[in-house]
């Protein structure tokens, strides 16, 4: 599965099933994007769940949209983008192995 959480006082939290987006090596490997975006509605950031395709394309399937940042133009708020994983209790004990890569976040 993959999720999407956006909380303040609240949370804001989305779950969808995992699309595998590539891999190599032996790994599955999966891409997310977050972008400011605006139109005559208002400014927004979008999560989106970025799946490459084997011609070399990519499709970005929107998981969130998170608004409530951009409410009020006179509140500032400090926003921080962090990446985790976990596994649900199922039984498994077989250990659970994650790699993060390429992580970035640029502020514009």
């Amino acid at each position: 599965m993959l999720s999407t959480v956006a909380c303040d006082a609240w949370a804001d939290w989305s779950v969808t099933p995992l699309q595998r987006g590539g891999g190599g090596g032996g790994k599955e490997w999966t891409t997310v994007a977050v972008v400011r975006e605006g139109d005559k509605k208002g400014t927004s950031l979008w999560v989106y769940h970025v799946i490459a395709g084997e011609d070399g394309t990519e499709t970005k399937v929107p998981l969130r949209e998170i608004c409530w940042v951009f409410g009020d133009p006179n509140e500032e708020w400090e926003l921080t983008v962090e990446a985790m994983a976990a596994r649900p209790e199922d039984g498994t004990s077989e250990a659970l192995e994650v790699e993060f890569t390429s992580f970035e976040v640029s502020w514009a």
